[in-house]
């Protein structure tokens, strides 16, 4: 009996090392999901993103690892509904590349907790983790194509204009090439060359496809926002490039939560 006790421990442990080893070896994006039919409510983005420093640093990482302009990579969509109060989540999305990466496993839903001088609460603690891989078996070196959807909104700045935002992607044209490649390009230090191609007839009949997204609060009662722009479309390019999008979103305010992007037929 005490030998079979150690067996069936033996098994236990080997299995939690090879699925960690496997984790490792495949893209894989961290998913919390709330209970059936249970939502969190919070009013700003910044209550959520909060949360997150918060598993973050729980999970061993320094807060300069995970906020500010020498952060490393990484990034979370929101997925729920979005209302005049604020947004009630449903599934939160977390993905990170480099020096970050490892540490998706070790985030726990416990530690996604938030009580915000904004007045919010968050406590994700009786939410259920899981993982997504990247949905493409094409191998590095090769070339990969992906319909997407935006699980949050695609940010793009307008060039010169501080504070403003595009919210029409007839308007962005070629330029979402460049926007996309440009921030990708930052953050992995090197060059990427991804193609993006919108669902044309999405745009056309959906001529409105923009959402105002509050992100924090600020004095005088206002609200800080940011405009984000939901649109299916195919991104091609070659495999590394493909999995630092799926990794890290596309766009602007990636750690922010904009940008992060889901597989169309998921």
């Amino acid at each position: 009996m005490f030998a079979c006790h150690n067996t069936n421990l033996i098994k236990t442990l080997l299995y939690i090392e090879v699925t960690s080893i496997i984790r490792h070896l495949i893209t894989m994006r961290a998913i919390f999901s709330a209970p059936e039919k249970t939502y969190v409510s919070f009013r700003f983005l910044d209550s959520l993103h909060g949360a997150i420093i918060s598993a973050w640093c729980s999970a061993g990482v320094t807060s300069d690892s995970v906020v500010g302009r020498n952060a490393a990579n990484w990034s979370f969509g929101a997925i729920g509904r979005a209302t005049r109060k604020g947004f009630r989540l449903r599934t939160l999305v977390i993905g990170a590349e480099g020096e970050l990466e490892p540490t998706l496993e070790k985030l726990e839903a416990k530690s996604l907790y938030k009580r915000s001088v904004n007045g919010d609460t968050l406590n994700l603690a009786s939410w259920k983790k899981s993982y997504e891989p990247l949905p493409t078996t094409t191998q590095f070196g090769e070339t990969a194509a992906l319909p997407i959807i935006m699980l949050s909104p695609l940010a793009l700045s307008v060039q010169g204009q501080k504070g403003r935002w595009h919210s029409n992607l007839l308007d962005v044209g070629s330029q979402l090439q460049e926007a996309v490649n440009n921030r990708l390009s930052r953050l992995t230090k090197r060059t990427t060359a991804l193609f993006l191609e919108p669902d044309q007839l999405y745009l056309r009949a959906n001529p409105k496809h923009s959402t105002l997204v509050h992100t924090r609060a600020v004095r005088g009662g206002r609200s800080a926002f940011v405009i984000g722009m939901m649109c299916p479309m195919i991104i091609r390019g070659p495999i590394a490039d493909v999995k630092s999008a799926w990794n890290l979103g596309i766009g602007e305010k990636n750690r922010y939560g904009f940008g992060c992007i889901g597989h169309l037929h998921s």
